[in-house]
């Protein structure tokens, strides 16, 4: 369980770096821009990555997609609907409550909207009216206030990526 920690960050730039082509392992990787796909918890390593780069994000990133983007890590590991993903958010950022305080913050979504705005990058987001982890006021939120952002409703999954309407995105 990563959390878009520092160390899942480095596993995102590395694999970005192969489809990039920069560090092919076997010469068929493509080279240009790519795109990054988070699911869930994977919505926050996606924004990490994409902040990690600086000024030169959207140079390498063409777009982000997010399924059911947990964007608020501090709201799921502070409230008691989510107390079982406590443990593994607390293992993310060093293995206790006080350390997920201090650099679990660093790298929460709703946080650094700004940041996430200034990268300048489109970023589609689609989710579910009934989510019970990733909430729909928290995700419309973020939608609402961060620029380059963009949301679908594909209706009521709650947050099983087994009945997301696959199709919709097409």
């Amino acid at each position: 369980d990563g959390w878009g920690n520092p160390e899942v960050v480095t596993t995102v730039g590395q694999t970005h770096d192969w489809l990039q082509g920069t560090n092919p392992d076997d010469g068929q990787a493509a080279s240009g821009k790519v795109s990054l796909i988070g699911i869930s918890m994977g919505a926050t390593a996606a924004l990490n990555y994409a902040l990690s780069l600086g000024e030169n994000a959207s140079d390498q990133i063409a777009s982000i997609a997010l399924i059911s983007p947990a964007l608020d890590t501090e709201d799921i590991e502070g409230t008691p609907r989510n107390a079982f993903l406590q443990a593994s958010l607390r293992y993310a950022y060093g293995g206790s409550a006080a350390t997920f305080a201090v650099e679990g913050v660093l790298h929460n979504p709703m946080r650094l909207r700004s940041e996430i705005a200034a990268m300048r990058i489109p970023i589609h987001i689609w989710y579910s009216s009934d989510d019970p982890i990733a909430l729909t006021a928290i995700t419309e939120s973020f939608i609402e206030t961060t620029d380059y952002v963009r949301g679908t409703v594909t209706g009521a999954y709650g947050h099983s990526i087994d009945d997301f309407p696959m199709d919709d995105i097409a």
